[in-house]
């Protein structure tokens, strides 16, 4: 196997999970279950879907638990899919043990490549913040925790901007980074994220678009706690993504990098039960 063969499939997480045969039958798997589960929660709980916060098609976030007190604490989770698969319809599986517990949730959902680009997403998803800031001092309320997983953490550390976080001094914030992508420049090349360079990435852009470089000084000026988690069950590029990002910038706000006994997908999969350790750690949080 070449360097860029073994590359390849460093960067295609479900090569990695041992709990299935084959990787057809993982995906199938997340599939099936994100959207039942999802499916069951919009029925099942109180809901405000598809609120606008741009002008595109998908520029659009759920809410779940609209019938909670006003100052409820609030959960907000941004979906991964490499920026060109996946939306917030697949995304509320998890939203139960968070209702049960009275905290509200946001659901994020933005376009996808190659409508447009990794660059416009990131625009995308501050655009976003800047309408939850809104949202959150309209509504008082005092604690919020933000998850994103594989690119959705990548678009975390985007969403947590310097414009966001002076709008946020006076609330409580937990960000959890699930088995992200924070330097894009291995990236860039291969088929397995970038086909045809459908994201976008350029030499002139991949280390401006990477939280890996990003400065995040200026988050002493909030009160903010950041975990960083990833599974054991994934490739050996992906667990050394989180510790990079973990040694960063960010390196004095992080609390927790820790590596659960979990694969790309049942890593987030499993916030749908309130004894995962990822769930009770936002729920304690929250709930202080």
């Amino acid at each position: 196997m070449t360097s860029n063969e073994e590359l390849e499939r460093q960067y295609t997480p479900s090569l990695f999970s041992k709990r299935f045969e084959s990787r057809e039958e993982l995906l199938n798997y997340f599939l099936n279950f994100s959207n039942s589960k999802s499916q069951e929660n919009r029925l099942k709980y109180d809901c405000h879907l598809n609120i606008s916060y741009g002008p595109t098609q998908r520029e659009k976030l759920d809410i779940y638990g609209d019938n909670l007190p006003p100052d409820s604490p609030l959960f907000i989770f941004i979906h991964g899919g490499y920026w060109q698969e996946l939306d917030k319809d697949y995304s509320s599986f998890f939203v139960e043990p968070f209702i049960k517990n009275s905290i509200r949730v946001i659901v994020v959902e933005y376009e996808l490549c190659p409508k447009v680009t990794v660059e416009d997403i990131v625009d995308q998803i501050q655009s976003c913040f800047k309408w939850i800031s809104s949202y959150v001092h309209r509504k008082n309320v005092k604690r919020v925790s933000i998850a994103g997983h594989s690119v959705g953490a990548h678009l975390l550390a985007f969403a947590l901007s310097r414009e966001f976080m002076d709008e946020m001094k006076t609330v409580s914030i937990d960000a959890y980074f699930i088995s992200g992508v924070y330097c894009l420049k291995e990236l860039r090349n291969l088929n397995a994220a970038n086909d045809g360079n459908i994201l976008t990435i350029t030499d002139e852009n991949w280390h401006k678009l990477s939280p890996l470089y990003k400065d995040f000084s200026y988050l002493k000026n909030n009160q903010v706690d950041v975990y960083i988690y990833a599974g054991t069950d994934e490739s050996d590029k992906f667990k050394e993504q989180s510790r990079m990002f973990s040694e960063s910038s960010i390196k004095e706000f992080v609390k927790k990098l820790q590596f659960l006994d979990v694969d790309h997908f049942n890593i987030i999969e499993n916030l749908a039960s309130e004894d995962y350790e990822i769930t009770r750690s936002i729920i304690d949080n929250l709930k202080k």
